[in-house]
């Protein structure tokens, strides 16, 4: 019984709680923890954006699925900001010299840089 009232209602949290779901070997580790400028998440899909200080993004998606992409262009670029756009699935990324990246992450393999564009104004 959930409540202690006159009314009687089915528990139905023990169906909540897949055994795989909540087993803790099987969440991911961030390898560099410390060094985390942002980070998005994606709840439809189940992937994970983090950037890093050394200009890395990283995507985390199921067990096993990993890709990181660089901002190589200018050098020592970091992310700031990090957003999914859910419709389009695609990757935003905003720099600390406030460039606008967009990756495509629709297709198999490594997710494609469709364009940066820099932005005139600041991004708080």
């Amino acid at each position: 019984m959930l409540f202690k009232n006159d009314k009687s209602y089915v528990d139905l949290s023990l169906e909540l709680s897949d055994e795989i779901d909540w087993q803790a070997g099987t969440l991911r580790h961030v390898r560099h923890h410390l060094n985390v400028t942002a980070l998005a998440t994606e709840p439809v899909s189940g992937l994970l954006a983090a950037g890093f200080l050394s200009g890395q993004i990283v995507v985390y998606g199921s067990p096993g699925a990993e890709c990181t992409l660089r901002l190589s262009d200018p050098p020592g670029a970091r992310a700031s900001f990090l957003s999914f756009a859910e419709t389009l699935f695609r990757l935003l990324c905003v720099d600390d010299r406030y460039r606008l990246h967009i990756w495509d992450l629709s297709t198999l393999g490594k997710p494609k840089l469709l364009k940066v564009v820099h932005l005139p104004q600041t991004v708080k």
